[in-house]
């Protein structure tokens, strides 16, 4: 016990060297690019999306913007030629041969906004540059993957200090959900990797309240915010919520930082929003599928039978056929699912009730993983994995926040997410990659959890995660210039 006592006490003296400690991020950044080349290798590997899937949506959307097409799509006159550019694209090739089959009176040109704009656009410039397949798209997903774990590993040293950065780096490169989200060729990836380096930005605003941290962080928000729409919500979340809880800042100032912050976001989504509510015969806010998405959710087979709760996919077949522009389907599948919703709202609660067990695989898991297994071709057995490491994560993550409740420490953005990304499964649709973008901060709570459990067992009962982690405020102090704090409200 004295031993291990030792070995503890010289681990945690090592890692608050700076160099000491991003060698070991470093080292467990390499874990997680293995792990994530290892299931991408084994399980993912030649095996192209089906047509109608998203990803096959987001490489063909890709593959127009790199041939000059831009945000638009083809209205077609045979269901056969419509296939085409989605057939060329999912095999590698250019798109530029499948348009050019297509007859100029048979296809039209229209705007499309089916889904944000950023994972397209970063799959077109992986295009430009000759990576088409598949294959090496998914090998930039990892990439990305990778890069997650490095942020959350600097996100858990600005919470708690050096050990538990290290050990929220470990259990972001192990942990199997993961793992799945980072050889899907879809919006995830960066969606997670965005929103740890939104938390990581959140803390060190916290940390050294300045108008280049809100600033940073608001723009993130919006970067964010151009890969899932839901991600506007975290402008609210983590960045009015954190000027709000600022210590010894005058109201003025807060506003100030609260201001520069919420503008440098909207600045970057902008564009895009200029785009898609002036595109359309209706008018559209960042995406033209919220419809659909809302009908998959609410008809028959998603609120009643065995299958309660899961998306019901076949509900849209109705309104999905392109009359017009995009704006029409979503409007027409928009107002058949509040519709669906208004007469069935007695059974609402019941659905809602699911869907919020099902994300936390707390109701019949084998049916979700069957979904997804049949859906994504996820591996079964790396899914089982998956939900029991998370399992393990919401018992160190509760274990996490009792520790950082008794040390006053600020834990509202981890907390956060986590519930903005259970709410987005429990009202929209329970999708294993829509929680996978909250699990950043879980994963975080888990690693002050364990390294508390570590301080507690070998150290006694009266030892406190006070006496282990600490945050650097004076090297936070000097990275961003501090804002004026005397003034007051």
């Amino acid at each position: 016990m004295i031993q291990a006592r030792e070995r503890l006490d010289d681990a945690r003296a090592r890692m608050e060297s700076p160099r000491v400690f991003w060698s070991v991020v470093g080292v467990a950044s390499l874990v997680g690019l293995v792990t994530r080349l290892a299931y991408a290798l084994v399980f993912q590997w030649n095996h192209p999306p089906g047509i109608f899937s998203d990803e096959s949506h987001y490489r063909t959307r890709a593959a127009l913007l790199a041939n000059g097409y831009g945000f638009t799509t083809h209205v077609y006159s045979s269901m056969a030629t419509r296939h085409l550019i989605q057939e060329v694209v999912i095999v590698g090739s250019t798109v530029n041969a499948a348009l050019a089959t297509i007859h100029p009176h048979t296809s039209a040109s229209i705007a499309a906004a089916t889904y944000p704009p950023l994972t397209s656009i970063l799959l077109a410039g992986a295009d430009l540059i000759g990576l088409v397949t598949a294959n090496s798209q998914m090998l930039l997903m990892v990439v990305a993957g990778t890069l997650t774990v490095w942020v959350i590993g600097a996100t858990g040293r600005r919470v708690a200090g050096p050990s538990v950065g290290v050990l929220a780096a470990l259990i972001a490169a192990l942990y199997p959900v993961f793992w799945i989200e980072s050889s899907q060729v879809e919006p995830e990836p960066i969606s997670i990797l965005l929103v740890a380096i939104a938390l990581y930005l959140t803390y060190r605003l916290y940390q050294s309240p300045g108008l280049l941290n809100a600033g940073l962080l608001g723009a993130v928000c919006g970067i964010a915010v151009l890969t899932r729409t839901e991600a506007l919500l975290l402008i609210p979340i983590l960045l009015w919520a954190t000027v709000a809880f600022l210590p010894s800042i005058g109201l003025r100032s807060k506003l100030k930082i609260a201001s520069v912050g919420t503008a440098l976001a909207l600045v970057v989504v902008a564009p895009w929003a200029f785009f898609t509510l002036t595109a359309f015969n209706q008018p559209e806010f960042l995406t033209s599928n919220g419809g659909p998405t809302l009908l998959d959710g609410n008809c028959p087979a998603s609120y009643y039978g065995p299958d309660i709760g899961l998306p019901g996919a076949q509900c849209r077949l109705s309104s999905t056929q392109q009359v017009g522009d995009e704006s029409n389907r979503d409007y027409l599948a928009r107002s058949i699912a509040v519709s669906y919703f208004k007469s069935h709202l007695s059974r609402a609660p019941i659905v809602f009730a699911v869907r919020f067990a099902r994300s936390w695989y707390l109701y019949a898991p084998n049916q979700d993983v069957q979904w997804e297994t049949s859906t994504y071709n996820v591996s079964s057995s790396v899914q089982y994995a998956g939900i029991l490491v998370f399992w393990i994560l919401l018992v160190l993550g509760s274990v996490g926040i009792v520790a950082l409740r008794r040390r006053r420490s600020y834990m509202w953005p981890l907390l956060g997410v986590v519930l903005l990304y259970t709410a987005v499964c429990t009202f929209i649709l329970p999708y294993l990659r829509f929680r996978s973008i909250g699990d950043v901060g879980l994963v975080v709570l888990a690693a002050v959890g364990a390294e508390a459990i570590l301080a507690g067992r070998l150290k006694g009962p009266s030892a406190t995660l006070a006496q282990s982690v600490s945050v650097d405020r004076d090297v936070a102090s000097q990275e961003v210039p501090q804002l004026d704090t005397s003034t007051t409200s």
